[in-house]
């Protein structure tokens, strides 16, 4: 299922910007944008812990492939829990910002793309960046 992820919106970002869309358009390729790449991270990633380069026992992260050192493993561990749980905690704040991004695109038409942008993913920012 990662790969099939990783593909899926790899082809669904390469469409959305290769093609030429009209201009009103352009607030939804930003949004669908944003989505494919939060979930093309996280496919990446599941392609990534799926691969049995990795097991994961108890806090203690095994290389069966790479060789390595220890501290080295435990760092890109510690590195692809802290990836999934961005990814898991992002997914509940970019929702409401591609809503609130189809609300101001439908009923406010009279926003400017910059602050339907600014209003519906600029929320979504604040309280991630206050979450930290």
């Amino acid at each position: 299922s990662g790969i099939a992820g990783t593909a899926l919106n790899s082809a669904v970002i390469f469409i959305l910007w290769n093609r030429k869309y009209p201009t009103n358009l352009f607030a939804y390729r930003i949004c669908m944008t944003i989505t494919s790449v939060q979930w093309l991270i996280m496919s990446s990633l599941v392609v990534t812990l799926s691969n049995k380069m990795l097991n994961v026992l108890l806090g203690r992260f095994i290389k069966h492939r790479l060789h390595e050192k220890k501290h080295t493993i435990q760092t890109f561990g510690h590195f692809l829990i802290y990836l999934g749980l961005f990814c898991v905690f992002t997914t509940w704040q970019m929702v409401p910002g591609a809503c609130l991004l189809q609300y101001f695109t439908l009923c406010r038409p009279f926003f400017s793309l910059t602050k339907r942008l600014l209003f519906s993913y600029g929320v979504c920012a604040v309280m991630m960046a206050w979450s930290i």
